[in-house]
């Protein structure tokens, strides 16, 4: 049930009843909404409307100081440093808080929402609210009472405290001091060490005190004594300014890292061989990185929504490298073969997270002729865990996913319904709310974090390309290189939406038991039977496999009296993205797809074309980007890009176009001005979206927009 702005109530799961704003038109009885319609497809559910509150370009204000300073000590050795210190302020702005968007701490057992008891003055005096209130018969463990007299749980949207917004100050100091020099005339060294800082100060306004809110519902005259006005459960009214003080609040978090590095490094030549010198470079590199997060009080507490609940947590890494690479010239001057190179290298870690692994490579390097060369490399990548990963602190999350109980889902409405609903049923799903289930929202409640125990990921890659310089086009480059890579031991999480559907798939649960390790990641709410605290931890799972061509064409024009005319073409063609979620499953490819994350966007091609004509003092440059036209991510997983089976739309091809020109004044002064987004493209809609109903980090939502930029040297 939803209350009006009139303090009447309506109903959307099934069918929309009795649906009426102060603004609805009374047409044969019906009211005209005049509220947003959600947007995902064939849902004729109202919702709130919280895009206009999200900030897609995010307000940033950065100085930067730096210095180089180098000091021949003797003839051949040098003493170098480097000093960098940025200060930067950002801030993220979202919708005001949904509430609770944690567990409720004054009564654990009622799960994630609010509870108000029937003898709070406004649920009494709503006769409406009331009549519904006195028809129950039934008990919900979770909450005091029974029956007519039980409580109920309640959600709401804090609009008057305002978005959500976090404010970070960061400041970040580096300083390295080396030395590098001649060993002997074909020996060098340099050996350099390092120290960082990172301070960051981040502030969450719009947080919502759950422990305040519920005294408001729990007060005995529904609050007013405690702030104006009190807190009304139901209708359009709105919190007084002092009592939307008295429930907001502002947490504090602070995070620190402390960096130092060191790197030892000599190189040079071996002998001689009669295709060239033999050279060699070895070394050792030590790294260590100290981090802390201190979560404001109520964070750690957990008396908070809008922004998650946090712990804090301390952390460190340490690796120390031994390192080595070997150029070994094979042939030269023959026939089909003016030089043929190899170059292999090695490198041992010791890390104090991941253990003791090792790195190494082969590349092949074959000049045919003059115009044409050939390259090629086999390598075995690893990547140890990263800070984030590893302790990253627990946090809630509230991730998209369709419940499978909902009452008209693709599993409640299949083959298999009546296991189903007994799986429903055993997780806790009362039988007298089952036929008419459907959460509240399309978010569920998951908890994300790293986890100190990830090891590492481990890449075998292979690249073959060319490059090509003919001789009868004058200043024509042209390079073309096929990579394939298969990465091993992933290290991510795996997305909430499949830890659910599988749950309810036969595929990985035949027997739909409550006890499958699917359905063993999350638990349902005591009061509502939504799902929570879904587990989305970082972990070694699955793989990731692709292969593609990248291609690249350079051309200069030289046009005499009208200048000069500069050409390039980059473009990707990818032809497989392909993942697993566990290591247990087969491989899903994604590539033309888009998804709910920022990375999940795989092209089959995208590409650029960059035109510059260079005429006396003036420069003026047109470029191409172009994005092929993309399927949703979730039709691979459902197997049909039919919007009524997948529950998802994609979006089409899009170029952007921009145009600049720089002008040398003078040899001090040069301007260069220009237009980015030229024909002024909108961002590309699609569902379920990344934000906003797109993806800001692939399609621009600013639209056209103009530059000045002035540099004078002196």
């Amino acid at each position: 049930l939803v209350g009006n702005d009139d303090g009447t109530l309506f109903t959307q799961n099934q069918n929309l009843l009795n649906f009426r704003t102060v603004l609805g038109e009374d047409i044969d009885g019906q009211y005209v909404a005049q509220n947003f319609r959600n947007g995902v497809i064939d849902d004729d559910r109202y919702s709130y409307n919280f895009e206009p509150w999200n900030n897609l370009v995010l307000p940033q204000e950065r100085y930067n100081l730096g210095a180089q300073m180098y000091y021949e000590v003797a003839p051949s050795h040098e003493v170098y440093t480097r000093l960098m210190y940025t200060n930067y302020s950002s801030s993220t702005q979202l919708a005001p808080s949904p509430a609770p968007t944690g567990r409720n701490i004054t009564n654990p057992a009622a799960g994630f929402e609010f509870t108000v008891p029937v003898t709070n003055p406004f649920v009494q005096n709503n006769a409406g609210l009331l009549a519904i209130l006195n028809s129950r018969t039934g008990d919900n463990p979770g909450l005091n009472g029974s029956g007519a007299t039980e409580e109920f749980i309640y959600r709401r949207r804090f609009v008057e405290n305002g978005p959500r917004i976090e404010s970070y100050e960061r400041d970040v100091y580096q300083m390295v001091l080396g030395m590098r020099g001649d060993i002997t005339d074909s020996w060098r060294y340099d050996v350099w060490g390092s120290t960082g800082k990172y301070n960051e100060q981040l502030n969450q306004n719009g947080n919502v005190s759950v422990t305040r809110v519920e005294s408001l519902l729990d007060a005995a005259d529904g609050g007013v004594s405690i702030c104006e006005g009190g807190l009304n459960p139901i209708g359009g009214n709105t919190l007084s300014a002092e009592c939307a003080d008295y429930v907001g609040v502002l947490a504090k978090n602070t995070t620190r890292i402390q960096h130092n590095q060191f790197e030892a490094v000599v190189d040079g030549e071996l002998f001689s061989l009669p295709a060239g010198d033999m050279s060699a470079a070895i070394g050792m590199f030590y790294n260590e990185m100290r981090y802390s997060f201190k979560a404001d009080e109520i964070l750690a507490t957990g008396d908070v929504s809008g922004f998650n609940a946090e712990d804090n947590i301390d952390g460190s890494l340490r690796n120390t490298d031994f390192f080595g690479e070997l150029f070994v010239p094979l042939l030269a001057d023959l026939p089909a073969v003016e030089s043929l190179d190899l170059t292999v290298g090695y490198r041992y870690s010791d890390h104090n997270r991941a253990g003791t692994y090792d790195s190494y490579k082969a590349e092949l390097g074959w000049q045919v002729v003059e115009t044409f060369r050939v390259r090629t490399s086999l390598q075995q990548a690893t990547r140890a865990p990263n800070v984030g990963e590893l302790f990253s602190p627990q946090a809630e999350n509230n991730p998209q996913v369709a419940d499978p109980c909902n009452f008209d889902s693709g599993q409640r409405t299949g083959p298999d319904a009546a296991a189903v609903e007994a799986l429903c049923l055993a997780q806790g799903i009362p039988a007298v709310a089952l036929p008419g289930y459907e959460q509240s929202t399309g978010q569920i409640s998951s908890i994300v974090g790293g986890n100190p125990d990830l090891s590492e990921e481990v890449a075998d890659t292979y690249t073959l390309g060319f490059v090509w310089q003919p001789n009868f086009i004058e200043n024509l480059q042209v390079s073309v290189d096929y990579y394939d890579f298969d990465v091993a031991d992933v290290i991510r999480a795996v997305d909430p939406a499949i830890v659910v559907s599988r749950c309810f798939d036969p595929a990985y649960n035949p027997s739909y038991d409550n006890s499958n390790e699917w359905c063993a990641r999350f638990d349902r709410s005591p009061t509502s039977a939504e799902i929570i605290d879904l587990e989305e931890f970082e972990s070694n799972i699955g793989g990731i496999v692709s292969d593609g061509i990248d291609v690249q064409v350079d051309w200069q024009l030289d046009a005499g009296n009208i200048g000069a005319f500069g050409f390039n073409f980059i473009g990707t063609f990818v032809n497989e993205f392909s993942e697993q979620q566990t290591s247990a499953d087969p491989f899903d490819d994604y590539v033309g797809t888009i998804g709910q994350s920022v990375a999940d966007v795989y092209p089959e091609f995208k590409g650029s074309f960059t035109t510059l004509w260079d005429i006396g003092n003036c420069s003026p440059q047109l470029r191409l980007n172009y994005i092929y036209s993309l399927e949703h991510r979730e039709s691979v997983l459902a197997g049909s890009t039919d919007e009524d089976i997948c529950d998802c739309t994609g979006v089409g091809s899009v170029m952007y176009t921009s145009l600049s020109s720089k002008w040398q004044a003078t040899d001090e002064l040069s301007v260069r001005i220009g237009i980015d987004n030229l024909t002024d493209e909108s961002p590309l809609l699609y569902t379920p979206d990344q934000d906003s109903g797109t993806n800001p980090s692939v399609y621009d939502v600013v639209g056209r927009r103009y530059f000045v930029n002035l540099k004078y040297e002196f």
